[in-house]
């Protein structure tokens, strides 16, 4: 299934010594939605993470973001952070993403 995602970079600023990370958004892509394999999901849970959703993209629209959001949820949309990324084939890769806390 197909969702739009958009992904967002972390900008971090000091002010008054008190550092700040402030989500920027940087565009909204196509990414078909794909179940967390269960290896992955094992080992995710050892290092204590859950990750909840994987999504494969084109690599060309992926810049190293750390954040996004799933469309598929409306307004109220979760916050994930990218966990880690695979390069499925020289264009294609998968976002593997855990639940954040943090809105942008």
């Amino acid at each position: 299934m197909l969702n739009q995602i958009k992904l967002f970079c972390a900008e971090r600023t000091v002010n008054q010594g008190i550092e700040r990370e402030h989500k920027k958004a940087v565009g909204v892509f196509m990414g078909q939605s794909k179940s967390v394999r269960m290896s992955e999901y094992y080992s995710a849970k050892q290092a204590g993470l859950e990750p909840t959703q994987m999504f494969e993209m084109w690599l060309c629209e992926y810049n190293g973001e750390e954040y996004a959001q799933v469309d598929k949820f409306g307004a109220d949309a979760p916050f994930y952070r990218i966990e880690r990324v695979y390069e499925k084939t020289p264009d294609r890769i998968e976002l593997t993403l855990v639940r954040s806390g943090h809105r942008p």
